[in-house]
């Protein structure tokens, strides 16, 4: 009885008071608004990626060897492009971001890119990441991201939840760039 008592004038109150956490998630978006979104959309590779602080956190810097630009909002002309990307490591300190992607050099990928202050950003963190792979026997290359594994989608410009219109799992890349370009046009 004195545990019940204690439980309704102390702790419901503290809980009615004190603020409580709260968490950020990333919704998955649809390709059309993704792509029309993004500033850039590039294909290449990781040249290479290093972490340090800012302040009191700590951030990646990543660069990218582009390839191909799919869309170039910026009328960008360099073959390479400097990404920011929140956590990393320093030494013996580790700062990880839920949802950040992280990038190893060599890798091929495809990014849809927002720019920023000092460095482009992956449309919501690892949303605008797909990674490149090439099949030898198949001899075709297939991309694969997170906007292939979620079965609903949220349409930002409707506001509203909808069925993903990609099927499930990797894609050929081919076909895939070409969608991207009619929906660049």
């Amino acid at each position: 009885m004195n545990l019940r008592l204690f439980f309704l004038s102390i702790v419901i109150p503290l809980y009615l008071v004190l603020p409580k956490p709260y968490a950020s998630e990333i919704v998955p978006s649809t390709l059309e608004y993704m792509t029309d979104f993004s500033d850039t959309i590039v294909v290449g590779h990781v040249a290479n990626n290093f972490s340090y602080w800012e302040g009191d956190k700590i951030f990646t810097r990543v660069t990218i060897e582009v390839e191909r630009f799919v869309k170039n909002r910026n009328a960008e002309s360099s073959s390479i492009i400097d990404l920011k990307i929140p956590g990393g490591k320093v030494g013996n300190i580790s700062f990880e971001v839920n949802g950040a992607p992280v990038f190893e050099p060599g890798e091929k990928i495809m990014l849809f890119l927002k720019r920023g202050k000092d460095a482009y950003f992956p449309f919501g963190l690892n949303y605008g990441v797909f990674a490149i792979s090439w099949e030898e026997t198949r001899e075709k290359a297939f991309i694969n991201g997170p906007l292939f594994n979620t079965p609903k989608h949220y349409d930002i410009s409707t506001m509203t939840e909808r069925d993903n219109l990609e099927p499930l799992g990797r894609k050929e890349f081919g076909p895939f760039l070409e969608k991207v370009k009619k929906i660049v046009k």
